[in-house]
């Protein structure tokens, strides 16, 4: 299975401060292993969905689970007080899990619209 997105497309949408080059290849090639099965599982040919969405999704998904760190990065509140100095920070992603979110399903090809029926056996 193939990467999807190189180091440099991270480091393009990566927000500042410094990106661990190591963690980030790693966490890479995870995210498009596991991009891979996902859809694999969902019956979509990853190999028909665009390059350019594929390398965003994967970008997105890793800078997700990169974020979560001391430098502040996913902090969607924050809070502290003078005395008696406490404090508090609350974290997007705070364990790094890997998910995607309904648009980036939706650029490749999962959750698609659907019908279905079902044909009950009538007793006789």
């Amino acid at each position: 299975m193939a990467q999807h997105a190189t180091l440099e497309d991270l480091r393009a949408l990566w927000p500042g401060g410094d990106l661990d080059g190591d963690r980030a290849a790693t966490v890479l090639s995870l995210v498009s292993d596991a991009i891979d099965a996902l859809c694999e599982s969902a019956g979509v040919d990853v190999t028909k969905a665009s390059a350019s969405a594929l390398r965003l999704v994967t970008c997105q998904a890793a800078l997700r689970m990169l974020k979560t760190s001391d430098a502040g990065f996913g902090v969607t509140q924050e809070s502290w007080g003078a005395t008696p100095y406490s404090g508090s920070m609350s974290f997007a992603n705070p364990t790094g899990d890997l998910y995607l979110t309904k648009t980036e399903r939706q650029l490749l090809g999962l959750d698609a619209d659907w019908a279905g029926y079902v044909s009950p056996k009538v007793p006789e």
